[in-house]
Parts: structure tokens; C-alpha cells; sequence
């Protein structure tokens, strides 16, 4: 028996008008943000061979590429993040364009907080 979780969640994009920076997110979208994240973690989300492979794969790639500063925590957000977007788009089987677009998501964030 499969845990299903329905859900919609939405933390507005904040950008003030004297900045292009996005604002901090309130305490409060956070908690509600790490609560979805928590649960959509323990999602029983079917990964194919032939994505498992490619994600495999894009992880080797990127470890050799930054002299292996890409680690489990790296690896493990993206999963993550691809599986959120699998089951927002009402799927049980991550795709493709899971994978990328979770990549996508997890690169923009670590890039603004870099800054």
C-alpha cells in the first residue's frame, strides 16, 4: 500500500522593485517549504534503468568536472528535487525532464547562494 500525497504548494517569487535579487523567504515559507520537501522525499517514485544511468552518469561527469566537489548531498538534492517534480506533474516514474529540470532547479539555487 503506497502513500499518496496530493498537494500544491506555492512560495511566491518576491523580488523587490529597487533590485532584481529575489528577498528571503520567510521563515514561514521555509517551514512549509522543508515540510513538503520532507514528505515528497519518502515518495515511492519508480526511477527507469535508463535515467538511473543517465543520472549516474551526470553525477561522474560533474565529480570530475569540479575535481569532485559534487557529492552525495549533491546528488541526493537533485534526486530529490526530480522527484518532487515528477509527482507535481502527477507522475510516479521520473523522467527525463525530471532529471534536468530538478539539475536546473538545484543549480540555480546553489548559484544564488554562492552570492
Amino acid at each position: 500500500m503506497g502513500l499518496t500525497l496530493k498537494a500544491t504548494i506555492s512560495i511566491p517569487h518576491k523580488i523587490s522593485s529597487t533590485t532584481s535579487q529575489p528577498t528571503p523567504l520567510t521563515q514561514s515559507d521555509l517551514s512549509l517549504l522543508r515540510t513538503y520537501l520532507a514528505q515528497i522525499s519518502t515518495l515511492n517514485i519508480t526511477i527507469p534503468e535508463s535515467v538511473a544511468e543517465e543520472m549516474q552518469n551526470d553525477f561522474v561527469k560533474q565529480r570530475k568536472e569540479d575535481g569532485g566537489k559534487a557529492d552525495e548531498g549533491w546528488f541526493g538534492r537533485r534526486i530529490l528535487v526530480a522527484k518532487g517534480l515528477a509527482r507535481g506533474f502527477g507522475r510516479e516514474t521520473l523522467g527525463r525532464e525530471d532529471w534536468r529540470g530538478g539539475c536546473e532547479v538545484c543549480a540555480e539555487w546553489e548559484g544564488r547562494s554562492k552570492k
